[in-house]
Formats: C-alpha cells, sequence, structure tokens
C-alpha cells in the first residue's frame, strides 16, 4: 500500500501536465521557448552587425556625476604575457618590388612582406618584424632558386616560404655599418646590393662577401656586367661598370663620364643598358643607350627633353627593346612613356587617373600587366584592355589609419588618409563616414551619435569641419568652421549638442547657436594649457597641463564640467609638466604626467591625496624604458608608448655605431593594483615597434604601430 500511495502522489504532483489543461499548458510552454530562442538569435545578429542599431554606455558618454573618492579595491589578475593574444592589421603602403612565384606574388612595401595570390586577388599573409624580419620597410627583394632574398633598412633577410623562416645578417660583425639595403640584383649565384657601408657581392653558393668601398650608388645588372651611378656627391656624373664575378675594387672601371649631367638611374638586360642624365644647369633629360657587347654610348634623340620637362628619378624600366618611364610635363602633369629601342618610336599611354594622381612608378612587368607602385596604394594595368586595377580597393582595410580617436563596444573612430572612418576589427571591416581627409582629427561617441573635429594648416588658415554622424541612422551632417585655431584641438565630451572642447582655454561649443563659450577665471600667473597633450576626462573634471609665461615651472590643473570651474595645482620644485607628453587620472587618486625631457626619467605621478609626487622610473619599478610618452588609462591598466636609448647603427640612421639615441622600442603597460609592468614589442607580436597611439577599449587595447595591433586585456 506504501508502494501505491507513493506513485498517486507523483501522479498528483504532474498531474497537471496530462490530460487537456495538460497540452495547453504545453503548447504555451513551447511557444515562450521558440520566442526565447528568436529574441537570443536576434541578438546575436545585432551583434554581428557593423553599424548596428544599439546604444552602449560607455565609461566617458555617462551623464555627468560630481566627482567623488572612490573606494580603492584591488583586484589582482594573474596575467601572462605569453598568454597575451594579437590580432595584426597591418597598414600597406609603398609597394617598392614585386616579384612572381607561380600562383603568388611577393611584394616588398614600407611595411612588411606581402605574400598575395594571383587569381584570388587576396593577400595570403603579411609578414613583419612579429614574424621575424629585421625591419618593416623592405627596399628591394629577388627569387632565387626556392627563397627569396630581402634587402631591409635592418640589414639583409633570407626568407623560406615553405618554413615561413628569416634569416637576418644586422647582427653579425661584418654587417654592423651595412644595414639600409637597396638595389638587389643576382647573376648567376651572385648577389649584388648596395648598402649604407657600400656595394656588396655575396656568393650564394660558397657563402662568401665581397665588398667594395663604393656608397650610395643607383645599381643594375646587365648580362654579363653590373653598372652603377654614385649619387648626392660632386663626381656623380659617371656611369661605373662592375663584372658580375668581381672581388677586388680595382675591377670596376668608367664606362660613361659626362661632366654636364647627373646621371639618376641606370638600368640594364641582356641587350641594352640606359643611363638617365638630369641636366643640373638646365631643366630637362636626356638618356644614353649602350648597346650590349660595345663600348661606344649613344644619347638618344627620341627621349631628350628640355625647358621644364623631365623624366622621374627611379622610374625607368627595360624590358625587352623597349623602355617604359614617366614623363613630367612643364604644368607638373604626368605622362607615362613606352619607347622603342628598335624602331625609335614614342607612345604615351593614356593611364586611368588614378594611377597618374599619385605619380605611380611601373615597379613590374608580369604577363600582360604593369604594376605601378603609389606612396599607398598599388596598380596592376593591362595595356591591351586599358584596364586597371587598384590594390588597396580589394582589401577589408584599405585605409592607412592615422590616429585612433574613440572607440565603443565593436567599432573604432579612426582617422585615415581615406578620411574619418569606423572599423570593426573582430568582423574585419571599414567604412569611411566623411571624406575630407585632415591631418588632423579628435572625437567622441555619444550614444548613437558620432561627433568629431576634423581639421588642417594651410598657409596660415585653420580648415575645420565638425561633422554629427548617426549610427542608427547612417546620416551625416557637416559645418565648415571659420577659421578658428580655438577649436582646432581635442574635442572631450558631447552633451546632446553642445561639445566640450579643450584648446588654450576650456571650451563649450553649441552646434545650433554655433556661439563658443569660454570660462576665463584664469589667475593671472597661468598663461595657457598644453593643449596639445593628451588630455583625458575622470568623473566630472577634464584633467590638463598648463604654462607659465617666460618659461616658468608649469603645472597640473582640472576643469569641473558641472561646477564649470577651473583648478590649478602648483608641481613641487623640480617638477615640470611636458606638451605632448600625455596625462591621464586612475582611479587610485593618481595623476599620471610626462616629465618635460620624457627621453630619460620616467614617469611622474602626482597624487590627490598627499599632493605629493613620486617618479616611476627604472630603478623604482619595473618599467622597461625611462623614456615614456602618450598615455592611456582603463580598467586598472596604464598603457605607456616606450622610447628607450639604443644603438643608431642598429636602426640604419648613422655608420657610427658608438652613438646612441633615442628611439621607439615598443609599449609598456601598467597594473597598478598588483604593481606589475609588463612590455610589448615586435618579440611579443606588435607589428612595429614604433607605437604611435594607444587606446584602451570596452575589451581590447588597439595599438598604432605600422598598422593596429589589436590584443585582449585579459592577457
Amino acid at each position: 500500500m506504501a508502494q501505491v500511495k507513493t506513485e498517486n502522489k507523483n501522479r498528483s504532483r504532474f498531474g497537471f501536465f496530462r490530460g487537456k489543461h495538460g497540452y495547453i499548458f504545453k503548447l504555451i510552454l513551447a511557444t515562450l521557448i521558440f520566442i526565447i530562442i528568436l529574441i537570443c538569435v536576434r541578438v546575436f545578429l545585432l551583434n554581428k552587425t557593423v553599424f548596428r542599431d544599439k546604444t552602449g554606455e560607455d565609461s566617458f558618454e555617462a551623464p555627468l556625476q560630481s566627482e567623488v573618492s572612490e573606494e580603492k579595491v584591488r583586484v589582482t589578475k594573474n596575467r601572462n604575457i605569453a598568454r597575451a593574444e594579437f590580432v595584426r592589421f597591418p597598414n600597406f603602403q609603398d609597394p617598392r618590388e614585386i616579384v612572381s612565384d607561380g600562383d603568388f606574388l611577393w611584394i616588398a612595401t614600407g611595411n612588411g612582406l606581402i605574400k598575395y595570390h594571383r587569381d584570388k586577388k587576396d593577400i595570403v599573409k603579411i609578414y613583419t618584424e612579429a614574424d621575424g624580419l629585421p625591419d618593416n620597410i623592405l627596399t628591394s627583394l629577388v627569387k632565387y632558386k626556392d627563397k627569396i632574398f630581402l634587402g631591409t633598412q635592418g640589414g639583409l633577410s633570407i626568407f623560406d616560404p615553405q618554413k615561413e623562416t628569416f634569416v637576418n645578417y644586422l647582427d653579425k660583425e661584418e654587417w654592423k655599418y651595412n644595414n639600409n639595403l637597396d638595389h638587389f640584383f643576382i647573376r648567376e649565384h651572385n648577389l649584388w646590393m648596395s648598402t649604407f657601408g657600400g656595394l656588396r657581392r655575396y656568393d650564394i653558393e660558397s657563402n662568401k662577401w665581397y665588398n667594395f668601398s663604393y656608397t650610395d650608388v643607383s645599381l643594375t645588372a646587365g648580362k654579363d656586367s653590373l653598372f652603377f651611378t654614385k649619387t648626392n656627391i660632386a663626381e656623380n656624373s659617371k656611369v661605373f661598370e662592375v663584372p658580375t664575378r668581381a672581388s677586388d675594387p680595382n675591377d670596376i672601371s668608367i664606362s660613361l663620364e659626362d661632366s654636364g649631367c647627373r646621371f639618376d638611374d641606370v638600368e640594364a638586360n641582356e641587350f641594352w643598358v640606359l643611363a638617365l642624365c638630369n641636366l643640373p644647369e638646365v631643366a630637362g633629360s636626356r638618356i644614353f643607350k649602350l648597346k650590349a657587347e660595345e663600348d661606344q654610348w649613344e644619347e638618344i634623340p627620341g627621349l631628350t627633353l628640355d625647358q621644364d620637362q623631365y623624366y622621374a628619378f627611379g622610374g625607368m624600366h627595360l624590358v625587352d627593346d623597349k623602355v617604359f618611364l614617366n614623363e613630367i610635363g612643364d604644368n607638373g602633369s604626368v605622362l607615362f612613356v613606352s619607347y622603342d629601342l628598335k624602331t625609335e618610336e614614342k607612345t604615351y599611354l593614356d593611364l586611368p587617373s588614378e594611377i597618374q594622381d599619385q605619380i605611380a612608378q611601373p615597379i613590374a612587368f608580369l604577363d600582360d600587366l604593369i604594376w605601378f607602385g603609389g606612396d599607398r596604394d598599388l596598380f596592376s594595368y593591362n595595356s591591351t584592355s586599358g584596364e586597371s586595377v587598384s590594390f588597396r580597393e580589394e582589401q577589408d582595410f584599405p585605409a592607412v589609419i592615422v590616429s585612433i580617436l574613440a572607440q565603443k563596444e565593436d567599432l573604432v573612430l579612426a582617422n585615415t588618409d581615406l578620411g574619418v572612418g569606423l572599423i570593426d576589427f573582430e568582423a574585419r571591416q571599414f567604412k569611411v563616414i566623411d571624406q575630407s581627409v585632415k591631418n588632423h582629427a579628435s572625437g567622441v561617441f555619444q550614444g548613437d551619435d558620432i561627433w568629431f573635429l576634423s581639421y588642417d594648416l594651410e598657409m596660415g588658415v585653420y580648415n575645420i569641419d565638425l561633422v554629427h554622424y548617426n549610427l542608427a541612422e547612417e546620416t551625416k551632417e557637416t559645418w565648415e568652421i571659420e577659421d578658428n585655431s580655438e577649436l582646432a584641438s581635442q574635442l572631450i565630451l558631447a552633451e546632446d549638442r553642445k561639445l566640450w572642447i579643450i584648446s588654450s582655454r576650456i571650451l563649450l561649443y553649441d552646434v545650433d547657436t554655433k556661439k563658443l563659450e569660454t570660462f576665463d577665471d584664469f589667475p593671472e600667473e597661468i598663461n595657457h594649457l598644453l593643449s596639445d597633450i593628451k588630455s583625458r576626462l575622470f568623473g566630472s573634471k577634464i584633467w590638463f597641463g598648463f604654462a607659465k609665461p617666460y618659461g616658468e615651472q608649469g603645472g597640473l590643473g582640472s576643469f569641473d564640467l558641472l561646477e564649470k570651474q577651473y583648478s590649478f595645482i602648483s608641481l613641487p620644485q623640480g617638477y615640470n609638466i611636458t606638451p605632448h607628453g600625455g596625462i591621464v587620472v586612475s582611479n587610485l587618486d593618481d595623476v599620471y604626467f610626462a616629465p618635460p625631457d620624457y627621453k630619460g626619467k620616467g614617469i611622474y605621478v602626482y597624487d590627490r591625496n598627499t599632493k605629493g609626487v613620486r617618479t616611476i622610473n627604472t630603478n623604482s619599478s619595473q618599467i622597461e624604458q625611462n623614456g615614456v610618452m602618450l598615455f592611456d588609462y582603463r580598467d586598472n591598466l596604464l598603457a605607456l608608448r616606450v622610447k628607450g636609448k639604443i644603438p643608431v647603427a642598429r636602426v640604419g640612421r648613422s655608420i657610427d655605431s658608438s652613438l646612441e639615441q633615442y628611439y621607439q622600442t615598443g609599449l609598456s603597460i601598467h597594473d597598478p593594483d598588483s604593481n606589475q609592468w609588463y612590455f610589448f614589442d615586435t618579440e611579443q607580436g606588435l607589428i612595429d615597434n614604433e607605437v604611435l597611439d594607444v587606446l584602451i577599449g570596452d575589451r581590447y587595447i588597439y595599438i598604432l604601430a605600422g598598422g593596429v595591433t589589436v590584443m585582449d586585456k585579459d592577457f
């Protein structure tokens, strides 16, 4: 009986699920589950949309609140630099050389080596210093057997495409004066190159080096000899010839000498050698030709220019019996010329405007295509069909990122060479929202609204645009502001249609009335605010640096946006603040700022409670270098751009390896809660060591260095 009673109890407990009522209940439950699933899918899709109709609350967008003393809560994270994950988006710029390798093209650029699939028209990979290159600036490349030889500003690098490994020669003793390579040519198994320290030959098979004391040369290779001209010296009106297997400077002879010319470029193939001569006395160009196996140079009358016309330096290419070059007209127009050395016919090719506008130089002739390299683009041009293709337009990120302005959720607002644009790095999408390209910009998010100022200076006049863009409606308003240097500065915060700006003073600009409100309760001893410092908003206050007249010691200050009042802090004796350095405020009551000599003094920290200043440097902490600038602070992370003292010979600036100067060496990140320091450079995964900007976002740290490296904050 006990068992029966228990069974009846269970039935009565779930009896509602049985019969007519149970059917209705299950139907309602299934409907609710289906609706919940639909909502989840909808949210997921919205989050995947690049420019979504969604308002997120950003720490700098919240309604203004009075600043209160926050409790110092220390939450130490177990950070591990080896665990840091990077996604790199290199800027594409300045293509130099191209070689063909089956289905692929290898492209040497001013920012890494690109592997490009010809048929798919897609970048397979971009190799940078993070992958093993000695320097991102490539000057030359040539393929020999299964290896690719690369000339860089950091020395010779030999790349194995199968293993994806680099063998670099910068650190070898015989190379300490020979970084900054240019002009590569291989004849048989001899690699010829011009370097910072002279002309060199490398016998690939025997692994032997031969040095020649000819520096700063423009080099090309003929059938059995090499020809070069010396540049930027008094006796540069000569063309020199050196045998392919030369091992001694005495093997070099003068092939052509002309006292009236400066030879800017030489070009050779199996049949012809050409020398481009620009006249020093009169504007104009002429070109000499030397037929193979002959010693007599002849001027080509059909390629002689006079008056204000000339041929562009470095633009001459010899293909079979034709020479291709850029002719610069007297009005600055660029004409692409083809000249047949046998028929002596000169033809002007009708290039598309996008190639002409960039004064693009031909850098490769592959199959039926001529490849032109512009400043920040690469074009393929079919001389038969007249079709041209822009390399950058095919990419997900066609723009070169100049600065990072603001961030909200997955979107980054950036100033680029194509204008101000929105980037979703996770979705790998880019959208230009303002095409007026300016040198400087600053911007903020306010819900679905984006406000930004973009400006440049021409002939002493500021050209300023104020732009409002709505994410949900994808609409844009633009105001051209008359010359007003006060507005050519930092946009800090947007409230409705009023903008807070820091210039030499704190300004409030009303978009609708176009009125500029100032708050000039300055003490007489204050000269102006240091508006070129990267200021930061904390709570309801904008923090900044200020200067005093006649070079007196400056200090720190803040402006309360609620009270609309300034506060100025005089620093203790011996401490000062520098423009360009950066200033941030942490929630630990500390104000970080850079000393005047940011190259060697570390960081100054002002404690808002004790009113004292302390110094953070390599002696008192784990910071990598004492030269720091450009800060950002968020979520207990402090980011500092780092300068360090390194031998200049390692960066190709001088042949005196004993000299040391300050150069960008990476990024330092400090966790004040755990008092831990972390250092990142190309060995950890950055594209380049020259960090130009840093922004700590909601989930990621965005590092602008040769492009953008996106790093997870929870490393």
